[in-house]
């Protein structure tokens, strides 16, 4: 609650200082921006999230049950079961470091694929609603101002990803993100995502959010648990993907 309290404050006083002609509004974004990340738990703590083990529901179609595994800031083991729907069961095992892509299918199995531009964007995703920042994902916030998130006034603060997505964050009165505004322009093209996010819960330490509500381009929910720093098999990786592994298989076998 302190902490909470603290991060607010801090929140106010940036805002306070902001004037539309301010000299330095990269600083007071970035004081901003420490304060949501302190809130989360701190640097040190999310500098120390090296894997990460989520179990999903969601309503189907969109997903069903999720098991998976991440191991930042490049590789992702996924098993998703949406059935008795047509999306079915499957696992998706990306390297992207290595460039790898492979899927498994109860009838089949791909090991041809390359990751695209989705899968890098939904690495950056994951680390920016699930933690902020993490060693390798750091935002870089540029503005900060008033926004509304309902009827409520807001901060929202502005943080660059890379050179092709932005995002704005706005920050509830806990002093932890409440929703996620992403901008990607690639192509000629202007992608928008919408998130917003709820049921903080402590996991060693850090604030992380339980219950994902998807607004653009899809509306569907999710019910998340996690498990930080978790030990896993190689193989999961290396070997190609079959379902016979289950739900878990990316787990070290005792």
């Amino acid at each position: 609650m302190i902490r909470s309290i603290a991060a607010v404050a801090a929140l106010v006083l940036c805002l306070a200082a902001s004037r539309p002609s301010a000299e330095a509004p990269h600083l007071d974004a970035a004081a901003a921006w420490a304060a949501v990340i302190q809130a989360k738990g701190g640097s040190a703590r999310l500098d120390g999230v090296r894997t990460i083990a989520l179990s999903t529901t969601s309503p189907q179609p969109i997903a069903g049950r999720r098991e998976q595994l991440v191991v930042l800031p490049f590789r992702t083991w996924e098993w998703v079961d949406a059935t008795p729907t047509n999306f079915g069961l499957k696992l998706r095992v990306i390297d992207l470091q290595a460039r790898k892509k492979r899927l498994a299918w109860p009838d089949r199995t791909s090991d041809s694929t390359q990751p695209g531009p989705g899968d890098d964007r939904d690495m950056q995703l994951f680390q920016l609603v699930t933690f902020g920042q993490t060693r390798w994902f750091r935002p870089l916030p540029t503005d900060v101002r008033k926004g509304r998130l309902g009827f409520t006034s807001v901060p929202v603060i502005h943080v660059r990803l890379n050179a092709v997505r932005e995002a704005d964050v706005f920050v509830v009165s806990n002093g932890l993100p409440g929703r996620f505004r992403v901008l990607e322009f690639t192509d000629g093209e202007r992608l928008e995502f919408q998130a917003s996010v709820d049921d903080y819960r402590d996991v060693d330490g850090l604030q992380l959010p339980h219950l994902v509500r998807y607004e653009k381009p899809l509306r569907y929910e999710e019910r998340i648990s996690y498990e930080l720093n978790v030990d896993y098999d190689e193989a999961a990786f290396t070997e190609l993907p079959t379902l016979e592994r289950g739900p878990f298989g990316w787990r070290r076998k005792p």
